[in-house]
């Protein structure tokens, strides 16, 4: 049961660290269009 506990896991990861990573570009980039939506109102 371990083994395939382990094996499941490291398939999760597998899929979620490239979609986690596509996330955390999307918020970044949202961030920094906020920012600069700001600086050119001022």
């Amino acid at each position: 049961l371990s083994t395939n506990m382990k094996g499941s896991h490291c398939h999760l990861e597998l899929v979620c660290t490239p979609v986690a990573a596509y996330l955390f570009k999307i918020v970044n980039l949202h961030e920094a269009l906020k920012a600069l939506e700001r600086r050119s109102k001022i």
